[in-house]
C-alpha cells in the first residue's frame, strides 16, 4: 500500500475516499482495510472514531457515487486548509463532529435527497435507548452472550450494558466492575469496551477488564489476540495508545491519569473466572473487600490488628465457612458468622 497509514489521524481517515466508500457501502476495498488492521492495529481506534462520525449520517446506498463522495471530501478539505476547523487538540473530536456536520450540509446542497441521524458536537459514550443491562450483586457471577455471539463472564458487583443489536460496523459495550471477554473475530466490526476512564478496542480476542469505582486503577489484561487501549479523555495528549500482546496488561492509574504497560500473572488476574479466591500479600482491608464481594456479606473487624496482615494463599471453590475457618487459624482471630454478616475479633 502506497499510503502511510501508520501516521493517519481520525481526520485523515475521514477524508480518505476509499475509507468513506467502505464505511457506507463496503466495496471491494475491504481487503485493503483488512490488511491495514493487521499491519497497524494501533490505528483501530482512529478508524473506529472516523466510522462513528461518518455513521452519524446514514445515506441510502444508491444515492451517493464515488465521484460524489470525492467531491464532498475535497470541499471539506478546502475548508480545513483555510483554517475554519482548526482547533486545539483538546477540542479535536468536537471539531471532527463539526466537520461531519459540514459533510451533511454539503451532501444536502449537492445531492438533495438524504437522511441522517442527529448527533451532538461532543463525544458521547451514552448507552443507546434500546439496550440490554445485566448486573450482578455481591456474591453472584454470571455468563452473558452478546448479540454477535461473543461470550462474557461477569464478576460479582459488576454491570454491563450493550445494544440489543450491533450495527454500523461497531460492537460496543459499557462495563463497570470486572468481566472476562471472549470476542468473536470480525475484521469489519471492531469490538470496544468502555469503562469510565478507558476504552479497549479489539477485533477478536480474549481479555479481562477490571474497573471498580472504589479502586484507584483500571486494568486491561490480554489473554489471546491483540487489544488497543486508550483513555476516554481525548484532551489528554500525554497518553498514547497502548497496543497489547498476549500476557501483557495496561493499567490506568486514576490519581495520575497515566497508563502503564507490563506483564501480569495470568493465574492471579483470571482466578475469579476460575472460581478461585486469590490473595497475594493482601492486607486485612483487601481480604475484607474480596470476601464481601465474593460471598455477598458484610464484614466488620473490631480492632486495628488488620494493619499487620500480609496474606498470600488461594481458595478454590470453597464455601465461606471453610474460608473463614482457614483464615481464623492462619491469622489468629475469632469470628462470628450470621446470615449476611461476619464479625472478626483478633486475639
Amino acid at each position: 500500500m502506497e499510503k502511510d497509514y501508520s501516521k493517519y489521524t481520525v481526520q485523515d481517515f475521514l477524508f480518505d475516499e476509499a475509507f468513506i466508500l467502505l464505511a457506507y457501502r463496503g466495496t471491494e476495498e475491504k481487503e485493503i482495510w483488512h490488511t491495514l488492521l493487521k499491519e497497524h492495529p494501533e490505528k483501530t481506534i482512529e478508524m473506529e472514531e472516523a466510522r462513528r462520525i461518518l455513521h452519524s449520517m446514514t445515506f441510502a446506498e444508491d444515492e451517493i457515487s464515488e465521484a460524489q463522495l470525492t467531491s464532498i471530501a475535497d470541499k471539506v478539505k478546502q475548508q480545513i486548509t483555510a483554517g475554519e476547523y482548526q482547533k486545539k487538540r483538546k477540542n479535536q473530536l468536537s471539531s471532527l463532529y463539526k466537520i461531519a456536520a459540514s459533510l451533511v450540509i454539503l451532501a444536502i446542497i449537492c445531492f438533495g435527497t438524504y437522511r441522517f441521524i442527529d448527533f451532538d458536537e461532543e463525544t458521547s459514550t451514552d448507552i443507546p435507548l434500546a439496550a440490554v443491562h445485566k448486573s450482578n450483586p455481591r456474591g453472584q457471577k454470571s455468563k452473558v452472550t452478546l448479540p454477535d455471539g461473543s461470550k462474557v463472564m461477569l464478576n460479582s458487583e459488576s454491570k454491563i450494558s450493550f445494544p440489543k443489536k450491533f450495527d454500523h460496523g461497531l460492537r460496543e459495550v459499557h462495563l463497570e466492575g470486572e468481566a472476562f471477554f471472549e470476542i468473536k473475530k470480525d475484521l469489519e466490526a471492531p469490538f470496544i469496551v468502555y469503562t469510565k476512564a478507558l476504552k479497549a478496542t479489539v477485533l477478536g480476542t480474549s481479555f479481562n477488564v477490571r474497573s471498580f469505582p472504589e479502586e484507584d486503577y483500571t486494568n486491561v489484561a490480554l489473554s489471546t489476540g491483540k487489544v488497543s487501549v486508550a483513555t476516554i479523555d481525548s484532551s489528554d495528549i500525554q497518553n498514547k495508545v497502548v497496543v497489547l500482546e498476549p500476557g501483557r496488561q495496561a493499567v490506568y492509574h486514576k490519581g495520575s491519569s497515566k497508563i502503564s504497560e507490563g506483564s501480569f500473572d495470568m493465574e492471579e488476574i483470571l482466578a475469579w473466572k476460575n472460581k478461585t479466591i486469590y490473595f497475594k500479600q493482601a492486607n486485612m482491608a483487601d481480604i475484607e473487600n474480596k470476601l464481601e464481594r465474593w460471598y455477598g456479606v458484610d464484614i466488620t473487624v473490631e480492632n486495628t490488628a488488620r494493619k499487620k496482615v500480609s496474606l498470600s494463599t488461594t481458595f478454590k471453590d470453597q464455601p465461606l465457612s471453610s474460608v473463614l475457618k482457614s483464615l481464623a487459624f492462619t491469622l489468629k482471630f475469632d469470628y462470628q458468622k450470621g446470615k449476611n454478616e461476619v464479625i472478626i475479633r483478633f486475639k
